[in-house]
Order: C-alpha cells, then structure tokens, then sequence
C-alpha cells in the first residue's frame, strides 16, 4: 500500500507506481551494490543527455532494497510495434525501427567511466553459470578471452520492451546491466532479443531482426563479423537467464552456442 499498485514484475523485483513515483522492490538476497550500480548507471546516462528515468534515491527498508525514480508513463516500443503490426502498418514499424537503432547508436558513442566492465564481469557470471557443462563453461571462457575489450556505454538489455515512448521522446529503462565495453557485443544481444520478437510481427514485418541489424550496420559502418563473433555469448547468457521464464521460444538462441 505504501509504494502503491504493481505494474510489473521482473525476475529479481516487485514494480509498483504511486501516483508520478515508482518503486522498484528487489526480492530478499538482492545486493545493495546491484541497486547502486543501476542508480549510478542511470545518472550517467542522464549525464550524457540520454533520456532515463530520474532516479530519487536507493534504500533498504523492512529487508528489501527499494529504488524510487520517476514514472514514465507511455507505450514501450514493442507494444508499438506490435500495434502496427497487427494495423498492418509497416511504414510505422520501419519508423520505430530507425528511431530505436538511432537511440543505440548515440548510446554507443559515448565513452563513458565508473561502470563495471563487461569482459571482467562476463568472465565472472560465466564461472557460476547455473545449469551448464563445464565443457560449454570453459568454450564460454575460451571465447570471451578473444572478444576485444571497449569503453562505449553498453545498456545490455536493450531492447524494444525497455524503451518507452513518452512525451515526444524515447525513454530507455531498466539500467541494471549497464556496463562499459564493445558496442559489437550490445548489439548482438539486442539482436538476439529481436529474433525472439520475429514471430509476433512476421505476418506483416518479416525478418525484424535481420532488419534491426542491417540498419545498426548501415548507420555505423560496423563490421558484421564483429557483431557475429559475441553471439555465442550472448546467446548462451540469454538462454540461461530467460529458462525459468522463457520470452519466445528460446530454443531458437541454442544453435547459436551449440557448436562452439
């Protein structure tokens, strides 16, 4: 009652909104260092003239660690999507489209500092991945060891359902895995996001994904092969991290780390 009615929930948290606030309540074990990390994250983007919620402060009460920012009200861009799609509309769907690479692309061309990085981090979670081989761990680990290393601001969970459209500008959420590193390995995973999205528009947007992606490439002269060499990765974590509460049918992330 204090924090008001949910709206959502995510795989670690409880979100609920009152009036123009929100409250995002972590579940029981959650680290307050998490919690800081996404605050600190959300105010350097903010720093850098990227649109995100405004954060108003992280704290512990009655054993859970709650972050209160501002309510940003508005449809995320997969809802848009997917009205358009089901309007039949591709010229919008291609609009939304441009918009959400542009927003990628300025998020990418920022250095930015302070954030954890994501080589260091990855070498971490891939240690105490849950539910893998060891054989896949230490290909995993093998990999990553020749993934090059980067200083552009990485959202790591961008997609369409983490920006919002909201008072003539697009919002991006959920800033929790944000991190420093190589724009080729962000892009990969949003990549991957987009072809778990592919069915539920193909009717009358085929191939999203491969659309996303030609026209990330298109607008940054980026080398698709240096896309292609972090799908492994990202295609493993997002299968372990999307298992308990698959979005799509991630089976269709497993031929991508299956033959590494």
């Amino acid at each position: 009652e204090k924090y008001g009615k949910p709206i959502g929930t995510g795989a670690q948290c409880q979100v609920y909104r009152k009036d123009n606030t929100v409250y995002k309540v972590l579940s029981e074990g959650h680290e307050l260092i998490g919690a800081l990390h996404e605050g600190f994250a959300l105010a350097t983007a903010e720093s850098l003239d990227i649109p995100v919620s405004n954060i108003h402060g992280v704290y512990t009460e009655c054993g859970h660690i709650v972050m209160e920012m501002d309510y940003v009200s508005g449809d995320t861009l997969t809802e848009l999507i997917i009205k358009a799609g089901e309007a039949g509309d591709v010229a919008a769907i291609d609009a939304y489209l441009d918009e959400f690479v542009a927003l990628q692309v300025k998020l990418h061309s920022h250095p930015a500092g302070g954030l954890g990085n994501v080589r260091n981090t990855y070498a971490t979670l891939i240690k105490t991945f849950p539910g893998v081989s060891d054989t896949l761990r230490e290909k995993l680990q093998k990999l990553l060891e020749t993934l090059p290393d980067g200083d552009a601001l990485c959202h790591n969970d961008f997609h369409p359902l983490n920006v919002i459209a909201s008072n003539n500008q697009y919002v991006i959420i959920d800033w929790d895995s944000a991190m420093i590193g190589n724009a080729a390995g962000d892009v990969a995973h949003t990549y991957l996001v987009c072809i778990l999205m592919d069915a539920a528009i193909e009717h009358v947007y085929a191939d999203f994904s491969g659309k996303y992606l030609q026209k990330y490439l298109a607008a940054t002269n980026m080398d698709r092969a240096s896309v292609e060499a972090w799908l492994p990765l990202h295609a493993a974590f997002l299968y372990v991290s999307l298992r308990q509460n698959p979005t799509g049918d991630i089976s269709l992330l497993e031929p991508f780390f299956a033959t590494i």
